[in-house]
Parts: C-alpha cells; structure tokens; sequence
C-alpha cells in the first residue's frame, strides 16, 4: 500500500534552506521530528475533518474507488 502523506529528511532540510538559509543539525532534525510526531498525534481527527469537507460537498463521492 503507498502512503498518503509522508515527509523526508530532504523536504525538511528545502524547507529549512529556504526559512533559515542552511541545513539543519542531526540534533535540530531530531527535534523537528518530535514537533512533528506531536503534531501528527491525533493525525485521525485531521484525516476525518478532511473526508468529511470532500463528502459533504460532493455526496456522490462516497462510492467513488
């Protein structure tokens, strides 16, 4: 099965050269991993939110495959 969603390494250090201007260290990286884990906790609420504004605006898309 693929994955839905997912953040690598690379996507973080592109971001963090456009926001800071530099890679970041094995530590920052370890704790922008942690925001992130903390933030995607309740990554079910987020999902749920997400099909309920596409089926709600499109009902026909619930039997949609």
């Amino acid at each position: 099965m693929n994955n839905l969603f997912s953040i690598s390494v690379e996507d973080i250090q592109n971001l963090a050269n456009k926001h800071i201007n530099r890679e970041l260290s094995p530590y920052e990286l370890s704790r922008v991993q942690k925001g992130l884990n903390a933030g995607l906790y309740n990554w079910e609420y987020v999902a749920t939110v997400a099909i309920d504004e596409i089926t709600k605006n499109n009902p026909s898309i619930k039997n949609e495959h």
